[in-house]
């Protein structure tokens, strides 16, 4: 049963890490996954025993998230180059086009 999974696994989890203790309640929700090499290769609900384990990474301290992870602002930039490089090449393209039907 669900409950029966549930408790295996929470005492199953990782207890090397202070963020995730190994009591703490693990709530699973069927989801549905599509296995391609399944028999009638259609959507199914997972059964809970597809998760063997749970593992915790410890909680990041607050002076290290500017370092380890992109701010939105990276993301804006990110996006915008990409735009510009698209827009280059695509306008290359068109160039190399119309030179090719002119000549």
């Amino acid at each position: 049963s669900l409950e029966s999974s549930s408790s295996s696994l929470s005492s199953s989890s990782s207890s090397s890490s202070s963020s995730c203790p190994p009591d703490a309640p693990i709530q699973i929700l069927p989801r549905a996954v599509h296995f391609a090499d399944g028999p009638h290769r259609d959507r199914t609900v997972s059964p809970p025993s597809v998760v063997t384990s749970v593992r915790c990474r410890p909680f990041t301290p607050s002076a290290d998230v500017e370092r380890l992870f992109y701010s939105s602002g990276d993301v804006r930039r990110f996006k915008r180059e990409y735009r510009e490089v698209v827009k280059r090449a695509l306008a290359r393209r068109a160039e190399r086009l119309l030179r090719a039907e002119e000549g």
